[in-house]
C-alpha cells in the first residue's frame, strides 16, 4: 500500500512540473494565467484546486509574487470551506494532494504565523459544526508539522518514526499540541485541541503527511521561500 502511495505522490510531482513546461513552447514564451488572480470565485472541488495549483506553478516560475501569494490564499481557503466542505470522504490520493497543497503554503510562507485566520480564512471555530472544526483541526495540524519539521530536527526525526500501522507516541502528540500554540492564536488551537488530539491519533494520515513532506518540501519551490 505505501509503494502506492509512492506512485501516487511522485505522479503529482511529475504533473506539477509539466504544469509549468508545458505553458513554455520555448525560452522566449512565458507561461501565461488561465484564471485572473485578482478575481477569484469559483465551485469548490478537487479538479478547481489542481488547476489553482498549476497556476501557483506559472506564479512560482514567474517569481510573481503578489500571483503566488493569491493563488494560494484561494486555495488554502477552498481547503478550508470556503465553497463548502465535501460530503464524501477523501480518497487516498485527494489526501496526499491537499496534504501537498497545505505543506506547499507552508513552505513558501515558511515564517508566517497564525496562518489558518491568515490564507484560510478562519479565525472563530467555536460555532463551526463537529465535521468542520474536525477538518480544520487536521488542516492546522499538517501545517504545524510542515513549519516545525523545517527546523527542527527533533520534530521530523519524530515524525518520521511514525508508522502507519502502529498507535503514535503520546510525547510526539503532546509536541505537536504544544508546537501549535507558537505557530497560532492559542484560543483557536484550544478549542480545535479536542479535535487535533484525534486527528494525531491517526497514524496512517500522520505518516502520509511525512511521506508528502520528505518527496515534495525540497522541491516544493522554484525560488526561495517568501519568509512573511
Amino acid at each position: 500500500m505505501k509503494f502506492k502511495f509512492f506512485i501516487a505522490l511522485m505522479g503529482l510531482c511529475i504533473l506539477s512540473n509539466l504544469n509549468i513546461v508545458s505553458g513554455m513552447h520555448g525560452q522566449d514564451q512565458l507561461p501565461e494565467f488561465a484564471y485572473d488572480f485578482n478575481n477569484l470565485h469559483k465551485p469548490k472541488d478537487m479538479t478547481q484546486l489542481r488547476a489553482l495549483e498549476a497556476e501557483r506553478n506559472k506564479a512560482d516560475y514567474l517569481d510573481d509574487i503578489a500571483a503566488f501569494k493569491s493563488f494560494s490564499l484561494e486555495i488554502s481557503a477552498t481547503i478550508a470551506g470556503k465553497y463548502g466542505l465535501s460530503s464524501t470522504p477523501a480518497t487516498e490520493t485527494e489526501q496526499a494532494e491537499l496534504i501537498y497543497s497545505i505543506t506547499r503554503t507552508r513552505h513558501k510562507f515558511s515564517g508566517a504565523k497564525d496562518i489558518l485566520p491568515r490564507f484560510y480564512g478562519v479565525d472563530d471555530v467555536k460555532n463551526l459544526p463537529t465535521h468542520h472544526q474536525a477538518h480544520l483541526a487536521a488542516v492546522l495540524t499538517i501545517d504545524t508539522l510542515a513549519a516545525e519539521a523545517m527546523g527542527n530536527d527533533d520534530l521530523l526525526n519524530q515524525w518520521s518514526e511514525i508508522k502507519a500501522d502502529q498507535p503514535i507516541n503520546s510525547n510526539f502528540i503532546d509536541n505537536v499540541k504544544a508546537h501549535a500554540k507558537t505557530w497560532t492564536k492559542e484560543p483557536l488551537v484550544n478549542t480545535l485541541e479536542p479535535a487535533i488530539d484525534s486527528f494525531l491519533q491517526n497514524s496512517k494520515t500522520i505518516a502520509l503527511a511525512h511521506d508528502v513532506f520528505s518527496i515534495f518540501a525540497p522541491k516544493i519551490t522554484l525560488k526561495t521561500p517568501i519568509l512573511d
